[in-house]
């Protein structure tokens, strides 16, 4: 009986790891989903100087319930181009200042140049209207301010 029986049970040992590495060849179901779906919110246009600058922010979304006043890390995306030919504007140095309605406005963060556009990580609260003050200075070497606001 012990000679039948034990076959079956190498069988199992061996067979059963490996159907488990073929369904899941790079063990994902072993590691957890590190995934944060975000949602992306148009700030919208500014104009100045010949140059627009189009600005959004992804803003990760938070399990459970988060408070007013809580700090939010987003990426700030910006876009450049000429307002007379619609070239993109790819190059330059480009800071972005945040200050909330009732404090003055943070240390400057650069934003990196990034497919075509640039970006940086910022600190918004929410609860309150948060105003982005862009200042750059693109290849045509004229510094340009650009205001926006959001509000979480």
């Amino acid at each position: 009986m012990l000679k039948k029986i034990l076959p079956f049970f190498i069988l199992l040992l061996v067979v059963g790891p490996v159907s488990a590495i073929a369904a899941d060849p790079a063990g994902a179901a072993a590691e957890p989903s590190s995934a944060v779906v975000s949602r992306v919110v148009e700030l919208g246009s500014d104009t100045y100087r010949g140059v627009v600058a189009t600005a959004r922010l992804e803003i990760p979304q938070q399990s459970g319930t988060s408070g007013s006043g809580e700090a939010v890390v987003c990426q700030l995306l910006l876009n450049f181009s000429s307002a007379a030919s619609g070239q993109p504007l790819t190059e330059g140095d480009v800071a972005v200042k945040v200050g909330e309605t009732d404090r003055r406005l943070a240390d400057p963060v650069r934003l990196n140049p990034i497919d075509g556009g640039f970006r940086a990580e910022v600190t918004i609260a929410r609860g309150g209207e948060a105003l982005l003050k862009i200042g750059s200075r693109l290849d045509d070497d004229k510094k340009r301010i650009y205001r926006f606001y959001a509000q979480l």
